[in-house]
């Protein structure tokens, strides 16, 4: 019987911090990365068991989910005589939130194997939570942390071909970590014993070639990104999505400033207002924003708004 030869592929994800609420890496030129190998690129490092740079991860533009790059990860046996190494990008998460949200856009080829994995993990190595693909199953998989082990979720195929948003909401606080795929809830775990996460990583194994995409990567600060009910009763602010105008009511205060901030951190957008007065968004690309505010106490208040 033929030796069966493997590929192993770890992914690690730095994002860029939005306030300690949003973070977002998307390849994009305007982040700093330019087409091409994905090595040193902002920090980042690609390297194998036989310590060489087989040059399988690159910044492309030949497909994304959102702009115009994303991350592609190509290899074939053939490349090398048959022998396929274990290879691997990776650089460390910035935060590891009390409540925290992270989401991926993910293409898997028709011609690429199953089995690969998306998953956090501690500083000491400790899987935390972890999509999986196997050659066992049609479906979709998720690791429990309670009992340690992978659960097929027999209603949630695996998708060719398209793109797809996997997400998981680790909640440090309740011990609970819940999985999304195309933001619809598909599977939730208990007992979550971790205390920290400080990196994510993709992880593929295949027998003769690959070909997938990731794509707007978000780590989300569930806690942050959220407004005390008391504040929320008194600040309001519609349409949200827009495309065109918001207006803010704020019962705290007849006028206010405000600031509106991209997934890079950047402010797009500032100045002063008064309750109910229209706000003009129509210069703003199609994204998720924090629009935060700050009354005459100097108290902050954000909430997230989605410009279309």
């Amino acid at each position: 019987m033929k030796k069966k030869i493997q590929i192993l592929f770890f992914a690690v994800f730095a994002v860029f911090q939005v306030e300690g609420q949003i973070e977002k890496i998307s390849f994009e030129n305007s982040e700093g990365y330019v087409i091409g190998n994905i090595n040193t690129q902002n920090q980042w490092v690609e390297s194998s068991s036989q310590n060489t740079n087989y040059n399988s991860s690159k910044i492309t533009n030949s497909r994304s989910s959102e702009g115009s790059n994303s991350l592609q990860f190509k290899y074939s046996s053939t490349d090398h005589g048959g022998f396929i190494p274990t290879s691997y990008v990776y650089k460390q998460l910035s935060n590891s939130y009390s409540k925290s949200r992270f989401s991926i856009d993910f293409y898997l080829s028709s011609t690429s194997a199953k089995n690969m994995h998306i998953g956090l993990f501690t500083s000491n190595g400790s899987l935390v939570a972890d999509f999986f693909f196997s050659d066992f199953s049609n479906f979709i998989g998720v690791y429990n942390p309670e009992h340690g082990q992978w659960y097929s979720i027999g209603n949630q195929p695996i998708l060719r071909n398209q793109w797809v948003k996997l997400a998981f909401e680790i909640d440090k606080v309740n011990k609970k970590v819940k999985y999304f795929v195309n933001g619809q809830q598909i599977y939730i775990t208990a007992n979550l014993v971790a205390t920290e996460f400080s990196r994510l990583d993709i992880d593929f194994t295949d027998t003769s070639s690959l070909n997938f995409f990731v794509d707007n990567i978000m780590h989300e600060n569930l806690v942050a990104m959220s407004v005390d009910n008391d504040a929320k009763n008194q600040l309001q602010f519609y349409p949200n999505p827009t495309k065109d105008f918001i207006s803010i009511k704020n019962d705290r205060t007849e006028s206010f400033a405000y600031q509106i901030i991209d997934a890079s951190g950047k402010i797009v957008k500032k100045g002063k207002a008064k309750t109910e007065e229209r706000i003009d968004v129509r210069g703003l690309v199609k994204g998720n924003y924090v629009l935060q505010m700050e009354i005459e106490s100097g108290e902050k208040l954000s909430l997230k708004l989605i410009k279309n």
